[in-house]
């Protein structure tokens, strides 16, 4: 009822599965490389932190060393 199909390789040719799977893992290490990059450029840098955001405005001008070591006591207490 059920013929067993059976696929013959030429003479030789019994190391083509092995290409298949280099090729295989060719292509999952390629995925998994531009899934890393595009993280790296997608995910937003960790400068968003309140006491690294306070000590940029510092070093830029746009508050006194004294509002600058007041917000950070505030920052640091809460």
């Amino acid at each position: 009822m059920f013929e067993s199909i059976s696929l013959q390789l030429p003479m030789g040719a019994e190391w083509i599965w092995i290409v298949g799977i280099i090729i295989l893992i060719v292509i999952i290490v390629v995925i998994v490389i531009i899934i890393k990059v595009v993280k790296k450029v997608i995910q937003p840098k960790l400068k968003d932190d309140p006491l690294t955001i306070l000590k940029e405005r510092y070093a830029k001008g746009e508050i006194t060393k004294k509002e600058f070591e007041d917000k950070k006591k505030d920052l640091e207490n809460s």
